[in-house]
């Protein structure tokens, strides 16, 4: 899923009416940040893979994070805080 983000995102859908969204506006602009973003998220997503399978708990723990912090990095800079 995390390799079809740039993709999913490629269309700038701010002047849409029947669309909501909670994604700042920037994220239309920032067609390379997302795409290095995206491939963050699949970088660690791997990570947390091999550590998996690996069986160690506290590996897999630290890629858990790792994978998280992805997800926030982009939440943080691109999606409105609904808080």
């Amino acid at each position: 899923m995390a390799t079809m983000i740039p993709e999913m995102l490629a269309v700038d859908t701010s002047a849409f009416d029947n669309i909501e969204t909670t994604a700042l506006d920037s994220i239309w602009s920032n067609q390379g940040d997302i795409a290095d973003m995206s491939q963050a998220l699949i970088d660690n997503a791997n990570v947390l893979a091999d550590a998996a399978a690996t069986g160690d708990m506290g590996a897999t723990l630290g890629a858990v994070r790792g994978l998280g912090g992805s997800c926030g990095n982009c939440h943080d800079t691109y999606r409105v805080d609904t808080d």
